[in-house]
């Protein structure tokens, strides 16, 4: 019998990793079995601080997609949520916050450049841990953490942003 206490999450396939071209599934956990409120909300509190400098740093990518310091912001950003989601359990948001550091490192180390879809990308990513909050708050509150719509196409993205800017680049007819 189910724990009526416990968080009740709709179970999905979220890719994690590719062997062999399959994707691996885990299920969307957001909040922790054994919920601590007062260290989520901490961590809640400290996500929302990253999610402001990063959306500050995005925006001055905007206008100077070389600007080192703002990619590093970001960069730090989503390292820092991923480590602590991971540590306090939070696996959906700590996927998110994995697969964005990973793109972000490949523009910290310029193997591409911060426009178009890769920009889009880091933008729905910031977005997507933002919701990602909100569910988590949510969760604690009734037992229930919503995934948010688009979660499962953005881990996709993320996985394979370069399927991103040939559909983009087609789309705009280049």
């Amino acid at each position: 019998a189910a724990d009526a206490d416990a968080p009740q999450q709709e179970p999905s396939a979220a890719p994690i990793a590719r062997a062999e071209g399959v994707a691996a599934v885990v299920p969307f956990v957001l909040v922790p079995p054994d919920p601590d409120a007062e260290l989520l909300g901490e961590f809640m509190a400290e996500v929302r601080d990253y999610l402001n400098q990063s959306e500050a740093a995005l925006l001055a990518l905007e206008t100077s997609p070389d600007d080192a310091e703002a990619v590093n912001t970001v960069f730090r950003a989503f390292h820092t949520i991923k480590g602590t989601a991971g540590f306090v359990g939070t696996d959906a948001m700590a996927q998110v916050a994995h697969r964005a550091e990973t793109l972000l490192s490949r523009v910290r180390d310029h193997e591409v450049r911060y426009e178009g879809a890769y920009a889009d990308l880091a933008l729905q990513a910031t977005d997507m841990i933002g919701m990602l909050v909100k569910s988590l708050e949510e969760g604690i509150a009734t037992g229930i953490a919503p995934k948010p719509e688009g979660f499962d196409l953005l881990l996709r993205q993320l996985d394979d942003p370069e399927a991103v800017v040939v559909s983009s680049d087609a789309a705009a007819g280049h």
